[in-house]
């Protein structure tokens, strides 16, 4: 996609929010209470720290890339993936009601434009989460 347009497979963020309404039950796993409480299943914080690492990368890109400004990076993907999991959350509640998966995704990409612009690099004027990284 070029500056401007949306990536016909959708912003990255849509990922999750896919993953969520594809398959409810797992989703809710990783919004219910923590599993590894205990400290008896270390291989779900490996799963976990896994996760962080790949979200953390991808904002760092975005910085590296000049699409995004320089901050915290993980402050930076937290916010992200907050609004992406509270809004898969709330549409599977149905308290926001969408026709398909792929309205859903589509709205989520609206409403995720706001949050974004917040972290763009000032010079720039495409979103990250919508074009294409291009070497």
């Amino acid at each position: 996609a070029t500056s401007g347009q949306r990536d016909p497979k959708g912003p990255k963020g849509s990922a999750y929010v896919a993953f969520a309404l594809a398959d409810p039950a797992r989703f809710r796993l990783i919004s219910g209470p923590r599993l590894n409480e205990d400290g008896r299943h270390p291989e779900l914080e490996d799963a976990v720290a896994q996760a962080v690492t790949i979200l953390v990368a991808e904002v760092q890109q975005g910085i590296d890339g000049h699409l995004l400004r320089t901050g915290r990076v993980r402050d930076i993907g937290f916010s992200l993936l907050t609004m992406a999991h509270g809004y898969a959350d709330l549409v599977l509640a149905r308290h926001i009601r969408v026709r398909s998966t792929t309205v859903a995704i589509d709205h989520f990409a609206t409403l995720v434009e706001p949050l974004l612009a917040g972290f763009l690099a000032r010079f720039r004027k495409r979103c990250f989460w919508q074009v294409s990284h291009v070497p």
